[in-house]
């Protein structure tokens, strides 16, 4: 960054400039860095609520003034906190960071995934009609049930995964706390209707 000022001619001296010359790059890395942090979740490097509720509001803007048809996904793990009462936190951690990689690996470029806190995680998908949702809830399900490879053990758990969809919430309430909530609702009824799951150590 750079500055410069005219010094105006006076009498018995010509005029001239001043240059004040700055390098910002540090300063610029660390408000970089602490934007980062603001809008990223420190366990997986994943969007936090907040980055995801600004995503939802631009898919429901949409290119011009037309909002694109998506979808939110609601995840949240089956049986985690036996999981983190009997091995540890430390151990509960990677199964949130494995699962956070698996997530990531079962979607497209344009998609966002968040972790909202604890085992909670959302997943947006832009572009996509209810029947695609559902598909991706399915692999997402499946994703969440292999078993996770920790310090020697084998930790089973399964996942339930709420839908919302701009199409089935309303055009009048499509801004992400209506869309949140209504996968949240989808989600806890398949939470009812899911076994407890358990966990085994490898051999």
């Amino acid at each position: 960054m750079y500055h410069i000022a005219q010094v105006p001619r006076s009498p018995g001296c010509p005029a001239h400039l001043i240059a004040h010359v700055e390098d910002v790059t540090e300063r610029k890395t660390f408000e970089a860095a602490l934007m980062h942090h603001a809008l990223h979740d420190a366990l997986t490097g994943l969007p936090n609520r907040l980055l995801l509720a600004e995503r939802i509001d631009h898919a429901h803007t949409g290119k011009g003034r037309h909002s694109r048809p998506h979808c939110l996904l609601y995840i949240d793990l089956n049986g985690f906190k036996a999981v983190t009462d009997r091995y540890g936190h430390s151990v509960g951690d990677q199964v949130l960071q494995q699962l956070a990689e698996r997530i990531r690996g079962q979607l497209r470029p344009e998609d966002t995934a968040a972790r909202l806190g604890g085992d909670e995680f959302a997943v947006l998908c832009v572009d996509v009609d209810p029947h695609q949702c559902a598909k991706i809830a399915e692999r997402l399900r499946a994703a969440a049930a292999e078993p996770f490879a920790i310090d020697g053990r084998s930790i089973s758990l399964t996942a339930a995964v709420g839908i919302g969809t701009s199409q089935t919430v309303g055009p009048a309430a499509t801004d992400a706390a209506a869309l949140l909530r209504q996968a949240d609702r989808h989600m806890y009824e398949q939470k009812r209707r899911q076994p407890r799951s358990g966990d085994r150590r490898v051999p």
